[in-house]
């Protein structure tokens, strides 16, 4: 037998119940089953660190979010602040724009005062203008006279002033059509007294035997008026007539009128300024709108009556009534010497009819009238043109009122004084 060592004494142990069943579970345990509670041990601690980090990170995402509405929140407070910054800039400027406006309203209507200040001016000076350049072509004339062969007729050296005064004035619209390519307005100037009654916005004029064209394409002409007329003062019954000056058409310078012409059917081209005995059975045609011109400047009154104006129609003029059948002109110049006191201005004046226009709704309108058929089948023995009334109710009216005395002259002549 081997010597064993002392050592301390073993003796059993005795254990519990429960002890020996623990016991006994943990030795029936295989690895296996060991290493599979290992196992899931290990997937639990792995679960807590991925929900830790799923922790983490949504608390991240929290902050991020946080940050972002924070920064959202600024930008739109930015954005605000900006639209309000805008916004007050636009007013403002709206205002700015509402002064500037105020201002060149200002300025516009300051400018709008000075241009017709200007425009006024420079109407003066047009009427200066024109007024020198008559004196000019006069004064000119006048020295080329003094050089000139003094074998050409003083009245023709008279009419060649005229001429050129309205030569220099500018030429009609081209609205206004050649006269030669209009109709008549009346079949006879017999019926003119018919169109007193007629509406218009402008003074009718008919200056039977008076009127010259200054050129052949019939446009400008000149008129002739006697310095002096015979009227009947309204003092009373049986009151002599008494000379007076004439106004006819120095009351309208510078004014427009409607001109009508007579033109003989034989001869319609001709020239409206024929001496012609009577005109009353001539047609009438509308000749345009006529700007009235002084040429005082260009050569005084006083002269002769001209060889292509009708001193029967002169005579009418001044109210002075001549049986123009077998009187020769001659016989009508001696009456109206004997007429014409010694006392009163002899003569004539010269006035210019520059042609601006052609009142076409005139014209048709006196086309359509038939004024002229009317006239035919009304038998008038007077008219306003033997008067020579320019137009208007009242000159019309008084063509038949008229007071006869008898005076020297061929021919039976008598003297008519009608109101004027």
């Amino acid at each position: 037998m081997e010597n064993t060592p002392p050592g301390p004494a073993r003796f059993p142990t005795r254990t519990r119940p429960q002890d020996d069943l623990a016991l006994k579970h943990r030795l029936g345990e295989t690895p296996d089953a060991r290493r599979v509670d290992t196992g899931e041990t290990r997937i639990s601690q792995r679960a807590l660190g991925e929900l830790r980090n799923d922790v983490r990170r949504r608390e991240d995402m929290l902050k991020t979010d946080g940050q972002s509405e924070l920064a959202k929140h600024s930008t739109d407070n930015g954005r605000r602040a900006e639209g309000a910054v805008t916004v007050a800039s636009l007013r403002e400027r709206l205002q700015d724009s509402l002064e500037d406006n105020a201002g060149l309203k200002s300025r516009c209507e300051e400018l709008s005062a000075a241009l017709e200040g200007i425009h006024v001016m420079y109407n003066r000076l047009a009427q200066t203008t024109s007024a020198l350049r008559g004196e000019n072509t006069s004064l000119q004339l006048k020295l080329l006279a003094a050089h000139e062969d003094q074998t050409i007729p003083t009245a023709k050296r008279e009419r060649q002033l005229y001429l050129d005064f309205m030569a220099a004035l500018p030429p009609p619209p081209s609205t206004r059509p050649d006269l030669s390519l209009l109709d008549p307005v009346l079949s006879k100037v017999r019926a003119w007294v018919r169109m007193s009654a007629m509406q218009r916005s402008r003074e009718f004029m008919l200056l039977a035997g008076r009127t010259v064209w200054c050129s052949a394409d019939k446009t400008h002409a000149l008129v002739f008026s006697p310095q002096v007329y015979l009227s009947k003062q309204q003092h009373g019954a049986g009151a002599p007539p008494e000379w007076q000056v004439n106004h006819e058409f120095s009351g309208r310078i510078g004014k427009k009128v409607e001109l009508f012409v007579p033109v003989k059917k034989a001869m319609r081209g001709g020239a409206v300024g024929d001496a012609v005995d009577d005109a009353r059975d001539d047609a009438v045609f509308y000749a345009g709108v006529y700007k009235v011109h002084s040429l005082r400047s260009v050569h005084p009154p006083g002269s002769a009556v001209p060889d292509d104006v009708s001193v029967y129609h002169i005579l009418r003029s001044m109210n002075i009534d001549t049986d123009p059948v077998g009187a020769s002109r001659s016989d009508m110049e001696t009456v109206l010497q004997q007429a014409v006191p010694a006392d009163m201005p002899r003569g004539v004046e010269c006035f210019g009819l520059q042609c601006v226009g052609f009142n076409n709704n005139l014209y048709k309108r006196l086309r359509r009238s038939g004024l002229g058929v009317l006239a035919r089948s009304a038998g008038v023995k007077r008219s306003a043109s033997d008067a020579d009334i320019r137009g208007g109710g009242a000159s019309a009216s008084a063509a038949g009122a008229r007071k006869r005395r008898r005076v020297g002259g061929p021919g039976g002549s008598t003297v008519r004084s009608r109101r004027h």
